[in-house]
């Protein structure tokens, strides 16, 4: 009898135990996988959210590894442009950011999500409504930026003249370089998913013998919506149709 009780009083005790590093593990892993330890989130962010004067807010947000922020928004059509600075810390679920200005105290939530922050209202709670979805910023891809991309296939078709190039410059948001014969200027404006779009593309007026690959280039920036990259080698696309245009990585 009093071995069976032994018995009985052992198995319940593994068995408690068992349940409580059961628990224990379930624990362990919500507060391992969170955005703040199983996501890359330290680097540049860059977007367009809306404004209720003007054609919107150019919004780019730094986030360092040591705790400290940098956010510049500049308002379009105005030109206006406002920078501040300051720390910030993580949400209990590890999920979000509240950045603190370090001048007047100012504070701003962002969800940190894979490659992307959104952001939210002054209590931390997702903006709602139409307009919800441009509140995204999309994380700046470093093997984009900074680099210049020559263009060698123009719609499916070898580009013989090596002269047109592109560069995105990942402090401004603006896109140069040159079409062929003419140079060019525009913006770019990244978005979660490797979307891409230009706009105010402008270039200067030159005549040319042949406007082919200038016309062409011209037209695909107007056209594309999305990108890929890799170490060497960049194309631009138009939803999941054939790449518009390829370009190669120029070796200095």
């Amino acid at each position: 009898m009093v071995c069976a009780i032994s018995m009985f009083i052992g198995f319940n005790a593994c068995k408690s135990k068992n349940s409580v590093m059961e628990k224990g593990d379930l624990s362990s892993i919500s507060t391992l996988h969170n955005s703040q330890n199983s996501l890359d989130w330290w680097g540049t962010y860059t977007g367009v959210v809306p404004c209720a004067d003007c054609s919107g807010i150019a919004t780019r947000v730094t986030l360092n590894k040591d705790g400290n922020y940098a956010m510049v928004r500049k308002y379009i059509d105005k030109g206006d442009a406002f920078e501040t600075k300051g720390t910030f810390v993580w949400n209990e679920a590890g999920s979000a950011v509240v950045l603190t200005d370090s001048k007047d105290k100012t504070v701003t939530n962002f969800s940190v999500g894979e490659g992307k922050l959104t952001q939210l209202d002054l209590e931390g709670k997702v903006i709602s409504g139409n307009l919800a979805n441009n509140y995204v910023l999309a994380k700046v891809d470093n093997l984009l930026v900074g680099k210049r991309w020559r263009l060698v296939e123009l719609n499916g078709k070898p580009v013989s003249k090596k002269d047109a190039f592109l560069t995105f410059d990942p402090n401004s948001d603006s896109v140069s370089g040159n079409l062929g014969c003419n140079d060019f200027s525009g913006t770019y404006n990244l978005k979660p998913g490797n979307r891409i779009e230009f706009s105010q593309v402008v270039s200067t007026l030159k005549m040319c013998l042949n406007m082919d690959t200038e016309n062409g280039f011209k037209k695909i920036l107007d056209m594309v919506d999305n990108y890929n990259v890799s170490e060497n080698k960049l194309s631009l696309n138009r939803a999941r149709m054939a790449p518009l245009a390829r370009f190669e990585l120029e070796k200095y």
